[in-house]
C-alpha cells in the first residue's frame, strides 16, 4: 500500500457513458472496495478503485487490466461478475490535487468475506463447509477447464453473496496455465503449496488446489492446517513423515483448548490428507475431489445456510 491517505467525501461520481453512482465515501490508496449504487437502478455495485500514482501506474495497471480481461470472459455462478471497467479517470482529492485512478466495477457480495464469517462463527458445520468447498471446486473446474488459474485462493478472496452462495473474487494475480511451467510464487504465502515454498518449478492448477484445500480445512476445524507447508514447519512435516495420527491428534488438541469442534469425519480427515500430499503428482484431481466419499455427504441449500447464520449470530450475541 502506498503511504498516506486521500480522502473524499463524495455525493456522485459520474464515469463515462454518463452512469453515475452514489459513494458515501471514497479513501485511495493503491486500491479499495466501495459500496455504490447506480443512480438509476439502485443496483449496488463494488467499486473497485486503484490509485495510480508515479511509482504504482505500471505494475498496478498490468494487474488491474489483467483483471477486467479475465473477468470480461467468465460467467459462473460462483465467480464475481463483472460490471463494467475504466482504465484511467481523474479523481480530485481533499487537497484539490487531480489523482489518476483506475476503476473496476464488480457485482457486489452482500454479506461479507468468508474470512469475516470464519472470525465471527471460528468455524462451520461440516455441511455448510462441504458446501462452499463444492462451490470452490465447481468455480476452479469452470476456470481450469479455461486454463484460467487464480493463483491467490484465499479466505480474504472468497465473497458470498446476498443469498448466501460463494463467490471467487480478486483476479489481479490471476493468469494462463495451459500446461507451461511457473517458477516465480505469486499469491499469498501461508497458502502456498511446498513446491512454491521449496522453489520448484509447479503447476499453478495444483497451487490453486492445494490452496483450497486449506481453506476447506479451515472451515471444518476452525484453524490453519499448518502454519505454511515448509520443511520448516513441524505440523506439515508430520504429513511430509505420514503421520496421520499424530496430525489429527495434534489438531483435537488445538480444537479442544479453544472450545472448538474437535471431532471430525473420516472421509474429511483422509481428504485433506491426500490433498496436502507433498507430492503434487499424488495430489488427487478435481474429478477424484468431487468423486471423494466426503463430498458425498448433505449440502445445505441457500436458505438453510441463511437461517443457520442468524441462529449461530444469535448465539454469539
Amino acid at each position: 500500500m502506498g503511504n498516506g491517505t486521500l480522502s473524499k467525501r463524495l455525493e456522485k461520481v459520474r464515469l463515462p457513458g454518463n452512469t453515475t453512482f452514489f459513494i458515501d465515501f471514497l479513501e485511495l490508496k493503491h486500491f479499495r472496495v466501495y459500496l455504490a449504487s447506480d443512480e438509476k437502478s439502485s443496483e449496488k455495485v463494488a467499486i473497485k478503485v486503484f490509485d495510480l500514482d508515479d511509482r504504482s501506474r505500471n505494475w498496478l495497471s498490468i494487474a488491474m487490466n489483467n483483471e477486467a480481461r479475465l473477468l470480461r470472459g467468465i460467467k459462473h455462478p460462483n465467480v464475481i461478475e463483472i460490471k463494467d471497467h475504466y482504465t484511467l479517470l481523474k479523481s480530485s482529492g481533499s487537497d484539490r490535487r487531480s489523482n489518476d485512478v483506475g476503476v473496476i466495477i464488480l457485482e457486489y457480495a452482500q454479506q461479507g468475506e468468508l474470512f469475516d464469517l470464519l472470525k465471527e462463527l471460528t468455524y462451520f458445520p461440516v455441511e455448510l463447509a462441504r458446501t462452499y468447498f463444492k462451490q470452490i471446486i465447481s468455480a476452479l473446474q469452470y476456470l481450469h477447464k479455461r486454463d484460467i488459474v487464480h493463483r491467490d485462493i484465499k479466505a480474504e478472496n472468497l465473497l458470498i453473496d446476498r443469498d448466501f452462495n460463494l463467490k471467487l473474487a480478486d483476479f489481479g494475480y490471476a493468469g494462463i496455465d495451459n500446461g507451461n511451467v511457473f517458477t516465480t510464487p505469486i499469491g499469498t504465502s501461508i497458502y502456498f503449496a511446498p513446491e512454491i515454498h521449496e522453489g520448484k518449478s509447479y503447476s499453478a492448477k495444483q497451487a490453486d488446489l492445494f490452496a483450497a484445500g486449506m481453506i476447506l480445512f479451515l472451515m471444518v476445524v476452525g484453524h490453519m492446517p499448518f502454519s505454511q507447508a515448509d520443511q520448516k514447519d513441524r505440523v506439515y512435516n508430520l504429513r511430509r513423515q505420514g503421520e496421520f495420527e499424530q496430525f489429527w491428534k495434534f489438531h483435537r488438541q488445538i480444537s479442544v483448548k479453544f472450545g472448538n469442534n474437535a471431532e471430525f469425519p473420516e472421509s474429511f480427515k483422509k481428504l485433506m490428507w491426500e490433498m496436502f500430499d507433498p507430492n503434487p503428482d499424488q495430489r488427487p484431481s478435481i474429478m477424484s475431489i468431487l468423486a471423494h466419499e466426503f463430498m458425498k455427504g448433505k449440502e445445505f441449500s441457500s436458505l438453510e445456510i441463511g437461517a443457520l447464520f442468524e441462529a449461530l449470530r444469535g448465539q454469539n450475541n
